[in-house]
């Protein structure tokens, strides 16, 4: 092989990597994770471990996570005492994704389907619900917290 051949070759590898690398990602890849209301809301205290920091809020949570579970509900944070409590038993289910939506079964419930949409600011529409991504280490502290299933804790660590 002459060496134009061998250069025209190794050019068009890489342009078939890079055209590879750069293909959008899939609806399935954007909407895996945890997102939450960007509102926060007021806790119920004293009654959460977290109000004693004085800067409790709470966030209405959901979760497509990677094993197809779907978790959702309410958490009270405290960034000042550095922990997370579920505000009662988060609801599970599973979800799939279709032709643009998320759709989520939870028993006793009909299947929901929420048409998805993304924001140029990166927030996500779930139907009428809009959804930001938590920090990561909320986001991570959610996931440890739920492993295995586990729909209700009290003053769980969230690592700074």
């Amino acid at each position: 092989m002459n060496v134009s051949k061998r250069l025209v070759t190794g050019i068009g590898v890489a342009a078939a990597v890079s055209i590879a690398c750069s293909q959008t990602p899939t609806l399935a890849t954007q909407v895996s994770g945890w997102w939450m209301d960007p509102q926060s809301g007021a806790c119920f205290c004293p009654q959460q471990a977290e109000c004693a920091g004085g800067d409790c809020v709470s966030y209405a949570v959901f979760g497509l996570l990677a094993d197809n579970r779907y978790v959702e509900g309410s958490i009270a944070y405290s960034a000042s005492v550095g922990t997370m409590s579920t505000v009662g038993t988060l609801l599970a289910g599973t979800f799939k994704v279709g032709d643009g939506a998320v759709i989520v079964s939870q028993p006793n419930v009909a299947d929901t389907t929420l048409p998805v949409s993304f924001s140029s600011t990166g927030e996500a529409h779930f139907g009428t619900r809009i959804e930001v991504r938590p920090s990561p280490t909320i986001a991570a502290a959610l996931d440890k917290a739920s492993a295995g299933g586990t729909l209700t804790w009290k003053s769980y660590p969230v690592s700074h």
